[in-house]
This record gives structure tokens, C-alpha cells and sequence, in this order.
């Protein structure tokens, strides 16, 4: 026994641990231990660690116990509550409150402070991402309003309506500008209606089609003129803005940003008491550029590029119309806008300020535990050789670990910007591909935000990639953990960085570089022997693709279960592609170049080039394996859009 550590702890894990005997909780609050109260930092059970028990720097919080949550979201609620007008500095005539940025750990309950404002009788507008989102947090919201007395309802779109109604959504003609959405193609649109209904008939769906139209969240029929309640400074537009008259009047209107995007423009006015709440936006629902590239966008004329671009530092980017920044519609409400991004919370900083409007931001970001998290560094996870982690997650699934993977650019369900706001993973174990982000997103940030570079150059990649490991270990861990394990495969240049920043309590001494060096075998694992079994599989088949590959009774069916869950015909070019990329990247040789293809020569590039003819043949249709051909090019030269 140590003498100066008292009394020692055996954990089969992480070995001896050495606790004070003379700790008093009451006598001294900011030694880390284990609270009844729930009030005190502690570490986690699961996976002490003995250099923070001697006193490490960094204090997590139990994501067990919400007493410390719930108190901030309280603080919030009150601040939001109580905020008061006044004048504006953006040249607005009239008073108006501040906008409110709340920064707190994922699953901290900052959608829940919306419906609990609801409970209280305040009037929200929720907007959220995307459609699926939308549905997801309406289905929540409504069963919460019927039991404690306030009205939900959705403020949906013509697409939206077709999303409930058959599952997917309209197919628009294509435009040549990122921010200008194409005009519905209705023809095409039902074929798709058709195509995921057969047993609905074609009449149904045809008459269903044509009875959809876009909610108005205002009439016409304004209040007369003795009804308007005064305002400081009378101006016809404002008035409309008070109007009790609504198309939809719930006390929680769910949509989304791209619908409150088109308010003004289509006449339509949200009445003032309206809180309009912005629902974990990402960076490129804040940024208004986008990056122009004539590959990508081949018709466009001189003219057009003029007029709709812009150049920043030498670089060329599209820009959005200046009403359609986020939250500039509503510059007459009280907005709050919530994330869980660094980088996000800046951009939103930069675009209030330059509106210039007032906000303040809530910081209750903290460190927490709870679950058991796990980094592994690998090159596997580069764009050039990532197309094979699908098929080694549907792997995993096949030895009996239900786990769900985000990734980005590889066709997957849930990727790094649609995973946010779901409740519904925390009974999987997740698995996470996380790659460096393409060098155009970091200098679109650099330019947006109006930051130079450091030293190196990618401060910026490293924490955009830290955001998004954040954004995805919160989907089954800290405040949402009920017992599964998180893995996150990311890139090893960028391991140590994620490491050293990571907010969640990990398991450090697995939280490793996998990849093999020459003179290890096969069969050795760089984790330890205290490695879950999830995580000692995952290392096994990530660092084991050369023999993966050669079983082809396993990897074929894998492969075809892969594309089988691919819906969407453009999705599973690019993913054909990806793989085919990958095949070629770990074999080292170009097969499938049109001109001057490679040849297999040795065994192992034989199944490489066997494999991928295989996909070619079997997994796709002809067309579409045209198209993956043309896609299929070195990495240097791919087009941008396979980036994203």
C-alpha cells in the first residue's frame, strides 16, 4: 500500500487505484469523488483513470445525474424569458429583444427548454434541419403538449407534405446555383411517389399530389385598424406583424430552416410574441458562400458567374441572397439559436454582429462521462480508402454487434450533419468514420469567418473534425448513455489532437493507432488485453482488409447488403465509385482507368480487381455502372462533389 494514497483499489481495467482516506466531501467540494448529491464532479466507474484521481486538470461532470443541467437550462429559460427590448443598432426602427446562442453538450435537453417555454405559454416557431428532424421532434413535442396543455403542429412545405404522405421526396429540375432550389418536376416526382408505394394506385397518388400545397402561416385578413395593439414607431408592415390571424396558430409550429428561409419572400409575416427557435444549425446553415467550382458547375456563362459569385482572397465562392441569411427574416422576434459546435457557435457570432444585432451567448459547455468511448487512429479513413468501412460495419452487424455508423460520402443513412438531434441511438453501439475535411470546407470557413490560417494551416480541419466526433459520441453517450459503446475511427494525423480535446471521458488506454507496422503479424492487436470485445473486432477487420478481401463467401454478401440499403440511384454511383476507389488504393494499382488500367498481377490484386468487377456486375445496374466508371478517377483529379 502507498502511504500517501491510503486506501488501494484493484480494477481489472485499469489496474491499482489509490484513494485519500482523510477525503471529506464537505471539507473539501473541489477534490473529484463520487457525490450522492449528484452535485459534485466525479469520474466515471466504468473507466477510472489514475492520473486524474492524482489531480488531472480536466473536471467531467456525471452525465447520470441532471441536477447541474437542468439548473443552466432553468438560468436560460429565465434570461430568454426576461429579456427586454431595445433600440436596435442595425438601423431597425423599431425596439426589439436580443438573440439568445446557447452552447451546451449534446443531449443537455436545450430542445426540451422550447417545449417547457410552451408549457409556460409562449409561442414558438421550432425549426429544425431537415424534414426527418422536423417529424422526429413533432412526434416528441406533441405527445408532451397533450399531456400538459399546449397545441404542436407542423408548418410544412409541398415536399414535406409528399414526405409524410409517401416517404420520400419530390424530384426538383437541377439549377446551377447552390442556393437556388430547382422547380418541382412533377412528373418525375410521381414516378417516385410510385415507385415507393407500389400498392397504392396511380389515381391515389396523382389526386393526392395535386391537393398538396405550401402551409400560410399568415392571411390576409388582418384585425382592424382600433384592434392593432400601439407600436413605438407605425409602420404598415409592422403592423401585420401583430395580426392574431393565422393559418396555423399551435403554440409550437415544427418546420425548418429552409422554410423559414422563404418567409419574407412569399409575403408571409410571424407575429412578434413568436419565439423563432434554430435548432442546431451547422456551419453551412450559417455561412452564407459556397465554394464555386466550374467542374461542378460546367453551364454557367461569365455573366451569371459575375453576378452571382464572389471572390475572397483569390477564391471564388456563390453567395446567398442577402434575406436569405439565417434568422434575418426574423429579425423582429426573440431567435435563439442552438449547437454544440465550436466552430458553429463562431459563424453564428459573426453573422449576428455583422447584422448587427444584439445577442448573448449561454456557454455551459462541460466535460462529461458516461459510456465507453473509444478513438482509434487509422489511414483507413481517408477518402482514397474509407469506401470499404460499410462494408466492415455491416461485418460487425453479421458477428452480432448491432451498431449504426455516420460517415460522410459513403451513402450512409446518418451522416455528420443529419445524426444531430436524434434521441434514437442510444441502444446501438456507434460506430464513427471520421475523415480530415476536404481542404475546400476548411478555406470556405477560413474566408466565411474572416480568419487566417496559422502556422500550419489547419487549425480549422481539426476543429471542424473535433465538432463532428463531439456531435456523434453524444449520440449514445454523456447525457443519452444507456450502456453502448461509441467507437470513433479517425484519421491518425489528426489522433493525438482528438485525444488531447475530446470532451467525453474515453478509454484512454484503447484509444490507440491501429494500423500496422511492417514487423507486426497479422494477428496483433496495438490495443490492450483490457479492449472490449466490439472494439478488439473493429481493429481486427479495419487492420485486416488484405485477408478480408480473399474471403469472398463473407465480403460479397457484406458488399451487396451495402447497396441494397443505398435508395437513392445517385448515392449509389458515387459509393460504386468510392469502393472502387478503395479497392485500387489498397491494392496500389488503377484497374478501372479507362486508359492504360493497371494489371493484376500477384494474388492479392487479383481478388482487389475481382472484387470490384464483381460490385460492377452485380450490384448495380448498367447505367449506373457506367456512370461509376466515369466517377472512378485518381484521387488527385476526382470531382469536388465526391467530397461531400
Amino acid at each position: 500500500m502507498r502511504k500517501d494514497f491510503g486506501v488501494r483499489l484493484e480494477c481489472e481495467i485499469c489496474g491499482p487505484i489509490y484513494m485519500d482516506q482523510e477525503f471529506d466531501p464537505a471539507r473539501d467540494p473541489d477534490k473529484p469523488y463520487v457525490s450522492k448529491s449528484g452535485k459534485q464532479i466525479v469520474y466515471p466507474p466504468q473507466q477510472p483513470n489514475f492520473d486524474d484521481l492524482l489531480g488531472f486538470d480536466t473536471k467531467y461532470y456525471d452525465a447520470s445525474d441532471r441536477s447541474l443541467v437542468e439548473s443552466q437550462l432553468d438560468e436560460i429559460c429565465t434570461s430568454i424569458l426576461n429579456d427586454k427590448t431595445a433600440p436596435n443598432a442595425s438601423g431597425i426602427s423599431y425596439p426589439r429583444h436580443r438573440s439568445h446562442i446557447l452552447f451546451m453538450p449534446e443531449g443537455s435537453g436545450k430542445s426540451l427548454l422550447a417545449r417547457e417555454m410552451a408549457r409556460l405559454g409562449k409561442k414558438i416557431i421550432f425549426a429544425c434541419k431537415s424534414w426527418n428532424q422536423a417529424f422526429d421532434k413533432y412526434d416528441e413535442f406533441k405527445a408532451y403538449g397533450d399531456e400538459h396543455g399546449f397545441s404542436v403542429d407542423l408548418f410544412l412545405s409541398k415536399d414535406a407534405k409528399a414526405r409524410r404522405r409517401f416517404g420520400v421526396g419530390v424530384a426538383r429540375r437541377v439549377t446551377n446555383d447552390p442556393y437556388r432550389i430547382g422547380k418541382i418536376d412533377n412528373e418525375k416526382s410521381l414516378s417516385k411517389f410510385k415507385d415507393a408505394n407500389p400498392n397504392l394506385s396511380d389515381e391515389l397518388i396523382r389526386i393526392s399530389w395535386n391537393f398538396f400545397t405550401q402551409d400560410e402561416l399568415h392571411t390576409r385578413d388582418y384585425v382592424s385598424e382600433g384592434d392593432q395593439p400601439e407600436l413605438s414607431n407605425a409602420n404598415p408592415l409592422f403592423d401585420r406583424l401583430t395580426s392574431t390571424h393565422f393559418g396555423k396558430n399551435a403554440d409550437i409550429l415544427v418546420t425548418t430552416h429552409a422554410q423559414l428561409r422563404t418567409i419574407s419572400q412569399r409575403e408571409q409575416y410571424i407575429p412578434r410574441d413568436r419565439i423563432i427557435w434554430f435548432d442546431d444549425p451547422d456551419i453551412w446553415d450559417v455561412i452564407d458562400i459556397e465554394r464555386y467550382d466550374p467542374k461542378r458547375w460546367p453551364d454557367m456563362n461569365d455573366d451569371d458567374v459575375e453576378r452571382r459569385t464572389i471572390t475572397i482572397n483569390n477564391r471564388r465562392y456563390f453567395r446567398r441572397d442577402a434575406g436569405q441569411s439565417l434568422g434575418i427574416s426574423q429579425e423582429q422576434n426573440t431567435c435563439v439559436y442552438t449547437t454544440t459546435e465550436s466552430v458553429t457557435k463562431l459563424a453564428i457570432e459573426k453573422m449576428l454582429a455583422k447584422r448587427k444585432e444584439r445577442y448573448v451567448v449561454h456557454d455551459k459547455m462541460n466535460h462529461l462521462f458516461g459510456g465507453r468511448i473509444s478513438i482509434l487512429g487509422t489511414s483507413k479513413v481517408r477518402r482514397d480508402l474509407d469506401g470499404i468501412i460499410p462494408v466492415i460495419s455491416r461485418l460487425l452487424e453479421k458477428q452480432g454487434y448491432n451498431n449504426v455508423l455516420i460517415a460522410n460520402g459513403l451513402a450512409t443513412p446518418l451522416n455528420h450533419s443529419n445524426n444531430k438531434g436524434n434521441n434514437k441511438l442510444k441502444d446501438n453501439i456507434i460506430l464513427v468514420e471520421l475523415s480530415i475535411p476536404h481542404p475546400h470546407e476548411i478555406l470556405t470557413c477560413y474566408d466565411a469567418l474572416g480568419i487566417s490560417p496559422g502556422s500550419d494551416g489547419n487549425e480549422m480541419g481539426r476543429a471542424i473534425t473535433l465538432d463532428r466526433m463531439h456531435q456523434a459520441i453524444g449520440r449514445n453517450s454523456g447525457y443519452r448513455w444507456a450502456g453502448c459503446e461509441c467507437v470513433i475511427l479517425a484519421d491518425s494525423k489528426y489522433h493525438s489532437y482528438l485525444i488531447e480535446n475530446v470532451r467525453y471521458k474515453i478509454d484512454r488506454k484503447n484509444s490507440v493507432l491501429i494500423d500496422h507496422t511492417r514487423k507486426m503479424s497479422r494477428s496483433e492487436r496495438r490495443t490492450t488485453d483490457s479492449v472490449s470485445d466490439f472494439v478488439a473486432a473493429t481493429e481486427t477487420l479495419v487492420t485486416g482488409i488484405n485477408q478480408l478481401v480473399t474471403d469472398t463467401r463473407r465480403i460479397r454478401p457484406a458488399i451487396k447488403y451495402v447497396f441494397q440499403q443505398i435508395s437513392d440511384a445517385d448515392k449509389a454511383i458515387l459509393y460504386a465509385a468510392r469502393l472502387l476507389r478503395s479497392f485500387a488504393s489498397h491494392a496500389d494499382k488503377d484497374f478501372w482507368l479507362e486508359s492504360e488500367p493497371d494489371e493484376a498481377t500477384t494474388h492479392l490484386e487479383q481478388c482487389y480487381k475481382g472484387l470490384g468487377d464483381w460490385m460492377l456486375q452485380t450490384c448495380i445496374s448498367q447505367e449506373q455502372r457506367e456512370c461509376a466508371l466515369n466517377e472512378y478517377q485518381p484521387q488527385e483529379e476526382r470531382d469536388f462533389l465526391l467530397s461531400h
